[in-house]
């Protein structure tokens, strides 16, 4: 079993999704490093973007969707007691939600326990696209839908 975060990456013309697990226990890491680090630069050599356009997008990181899996309280940082959270802010791409939630939870092998009601579903503002960042990483790299 693994906790970890997520970003749905659009390369056009379809959504990617990239996991970044990690075992329990070991630090997180935090979107704004992944983004930066990986999913830009995955972005830029699909688009072909130029240095100043990937400055651009890594000041964009809540322009895609994302998520996370974590055994703590993301409001109060306190343990679950065993559980998991897949916090979300239920703006995965079009038609997606149901099916990429369990790509997500199988990436991470948490399937066994679904059925023991250990896994939670949390929506949560935190993990909330940016309406702005989305504008803005439209006039880089084009429509994105959304």
């Amino acid at each position: 079993m693994n906790l970890g975060i997520w970003y749905y990456v659009y390369l056009k013309p379809t959504w990617v999704l990239r996991v970044f697990p990690r075992k329990i226990g070991s630090p997180n890491l935090p979107h704004m490093k992944a983004w930066t680090l990986v999913v830009v630069e995955e972005i830029a050599r699909h688009y072909h973007l130029s240095e100043e356009q990937k400055k651009e997008l890594a000041d964009l990181p809540w322009c895609m969707p994302r998520g996370r899996v974590d055994d703590v309280s993301l409001d109060t940082g306190k343990p679950l007691n065993g559980d998991f959270a897949v916090y979300h802010g239920n703006d995965f791409p079009v038609g997606t939600k149901d099916g990429e939630i369990k790509r997500i939870i199988g990436r991470l092998n948490l399937s066994p326990l679904v059925f023991q009601y250990r896994v939670l579903l949390v929506e949560h503002k935190h993990e909330k696209m940016d309406e702005e960042h989305k504008k803005k990483a439209q006039a880089i790299l084009g429509p994105i839908p959304y």
